[in-house]
């Protein structure tokens, strides 16, 4: 499936018109692939990425126990605001580090009021093939589904879903398979692979400029798997 838009210059302030498409296929029954593509006639900034929740358990409970692994040994400061301050900070001995695999929760304290985690990890260079790089896999100790997103992006965004709260639901007549259930905090995670955030103000991150003749490319793939 392929989706397309078109950017006029213009547009919510940005230069240039953007032709943007996703492009959604099943590299096999267990594996989605999403190929981002992107042109545009000025130079402009463009950042695509993908904003699923997951939660393996398969039910309506806190992912806090899930077990997650991030290929990053750094992440990039945020302000009050959650906007990056430009500081690319070693993730060892702090509650960022997920090196090894670890439950989403291991720090309880963390989730504390609106707390939790919405932050860029920096992807190490390891490579995969057809150019893909291992971003994240994180599995669910209740049912043993596991998931493994790879990405040619050089940064992933871990979201905790900080807030959810009892205003969010699925609604059956919305949602096919849903019941209404109520989405609490933390009941949920995203994975958003992508550029660095707020790249244009900082120069020391990648740029995220895209020019006319060269377009934006770029994939990420979703392969899911369980243990019976």
């Amino acid at each position: 499936m392929r989706l397309s838009y078109l950017s006029k210059d213009g547009e919510e302030g940005f230069p240039g018109n953007v032709t943007a498409s996703v492009t959604y296929s099943l590299v096999s029954p267990h594996e989605l692939r999403i190929d981002y593509h992107a042109s545009t006639d000025k130079p402009t900034p463009i950042n695509m990425t993908n904003h699923s929740y997951f939660n393996l358990h398969g039910q309506n409970r806190s992912v806090v126990d899930h077990i997650l692994t991030l290929n990053a040994d750094s992440y990039l400061v945020c302000d009050d605001t959650v906007v990056p301050t430009g500081e690319i900070k070693s993730v060892t001995g702090s509650p960022y580090d997920f090196t090894q695999p670890v439950p989403i929760g291991k720090e309880p304290e963390w989730f504390q009021g609106v707390r939790g985690y919405d932050n860029c990890f920096v992807l190490r260079d390891t490579q995969e093939p057809r150019g893909l790089r291992l971003a994240a896999k994180v599995s669910s100790p209740a049912t043993n589904i596991t998931l493994e997103v790879s990405t040619t992006q050089p940064g992933v965004q871990f979201y905790s879903a900080n807030f959810f709260n009892a205003s969010i639901k699925a609604k059956a007549s919305q949602l096919p398979g849903s019941s209404s259930e109520v989405y609490e905090k933390q009941f949920g995670f995203a994975l958003e692979t992508q550029h660095f955030p707020d790249a244009p103000n900082q120069p020391s991150f990648p740029s995220t400029i895209v020019r006319p003749g060269k377009d934006y490319e770029h994939t990420t793939t979703l392969k899911f798997s369980w243990l019976k």
